[in-house]
Formats: C-alpha cells, sequence, structure tokens
C-alpha cells in the first residue's frame, strides 16, 4: 500500500480535446488522482448563450502516482493517453505547490488570463497570497501601484504562467 508521501505529480499528453475524458477514465477505471485545470468560457452565439470547459494547458492531464511503482502500460492503455512528460532522467515530476497553486485559482474563478511565459522572469521574489480566494496561492510577484498589485502565479508548468490582479496587502515574502 503506498502512503500519500511516496505519491508524486506527473504531466501525462493526450490527445486534444480529451484532457477531461482521459482523467474521467485514469479516475474511475484506475482509481489515479487527476487534475485537469480548466476554465469556464461563456459564448455568444446568433440565439443563445453557450457555457464550455476549457483545459487551461491543452492536450496535458496532471496525474498523481506511486513514485516507486508505477506501470505505465496500465496508463498508456487508456485511449488518448500519447507520453509522459520527461527530462533525461524520466518522466518529470511536477511540484505538488505548483498543482495546488493552480487548482487553486481555477476552481476559485479568480479573475485571470493567461500570459506569456518566461523561464528567466527579472521581476521579482516568490510570494504567497495571504487572503481572498486564492489565499495559500504561491506565485512571483512582478509589479504593484498604490491601489493594487498585478500578482503571476509562476508556474513552471509546460511553458505557461497565469496572471491575476491581487491587493498589494494579501501578498508577502515567502
Amino acid at each position: 500500500m503506498l502512503i500519500a508521501d511516496e505519491t508524486k505529480w506527473y504531466a501525462l499528453t493526450v490527445r486534444h480535446r480529451n484532457e477531461l475524458s482521459v482523467a474521467g477514465i485514469l479516475q474511475d477505471k484506475f482509481s489515479i488522482t487527476t487534475c485537469v485545470p480548466a476554465i469556464i468560457l461563456w459564448r455568444k452565439g446568433k440565439k443563445n448563450i453557450s457555457v464550455n470547459k476549457k483545459a487551461l494547458f491543452p492536450t496535458y492531464v496532471f496525474a498523481k502516482l506511486g513514485a516507486n511503482k508505477i506501470d505505465w502500460r496500465k496508463i498508456f492503455s487508456v485511449s488518448g493517453v500519447y507520453n509522459v512528460v520527461r527530462t533525461k532522467n524520466g518522466p518529470a515530476i511536477i511540484p505538488d505547490e505548483q498543482i495546488e497553486s493552480v487548482a487553486k485559482m481555477t476552481e476559485n474563478c479568480a479573475d485571470f488570463s493567461e500570459t506569456e511565459y518566461t523561464k528567466n522572469l527579472s521581476a521579482g521574489d516568490l510570494v504567497e497570497i495571504v487572503g481572498g480566494s486564492l489565499k495559500g496561492a504561491v506565485g512571483r510577484f512582478l509589479k504593484s501601484d498604490s491601489a493594487s498589485g498585478e500578482f503571476i502565479v509562476s508556474v513552471d508548468l509546460l511553458g505557461r504562467a497565469i496572471k491575476t490582479r491581487v491587493e498589494s496587502n494579501l501578498i508577502r515574502p515567502w
């Protein structure tokens, strides 16, 4: 039996627009904890308004798997799973804090938008949001003015970062 400390997050590449269905199969069939950060989009058509869920990281599903014994054949047997994101040393492990920060942001429907990712951020220190709907999220501080601060949750996750506005008094160094 696995202890919670022995599980790690991994990024799986999946077929485009199949993120939610692959995550559902992994959860239902194999009892694997998954995370598919998604945003809700409101689209106005000619006759109606539709609400759609869009994956924040298209073609990726995050799965929490046992660090020691992973049956990759079982995971790759799921229709739509292509591969696992790798480094030169093997499958890339995603830190828990990054998954939690993105999950908090998407589940609380914060005011956020995608922003261009830069690997070498020249602006600031790591900060933690200490209040509001994003309490506990960790990211990089970009800038602030007297009224509000602009905050980017710098998720070194597959070439994207998420940008949100937070009052300056709700941020502290991490």
